[in-house]
């Protein structure tokens, strides 16, 4: 898969390639060492499910899995991504 560009206006570059994936949603997970957030946005690039914060346990990873599957996000047509500092992503 070919690299995403950003360009220094914000604009992002997506190569043919990617854009044929299939994707069509990206959840966008922060890390922290009690907590996480996650929250939900529509290729392009448009916020559709706002954030909801969740413990940074087992029991925390359940209801992500859950809230996930609430909001009816298929597999198929989804990418997450993990933004962490230090060793608090490593549950």
């Amino acid at each position: 898969m070919e690299k995403v560009h950003f360009t220094t206006w914000r604009r992002v570059h997506v190569s043919l390639e990617v854009a044929m994936t299939g994707i069509k949603y990206c959840v966008g997970v922060d890390i922290a060492s009690n907590t996480f957030t996650a929250a939900v946005g529509q290729m392009p690039w448009k916020v559709v499910v706002k954030p909801e914060t969740f413990e940074n346990s087992e029991d925390g990873y359940a209801r992500l899995l859950a809230w996930l599957q609430e909001h009816r996000l298929d597999a198929s047509e989804t990418i997450v991504c993990m933004e962490a500092t230090g060793v608090y992503c490593e549950g």
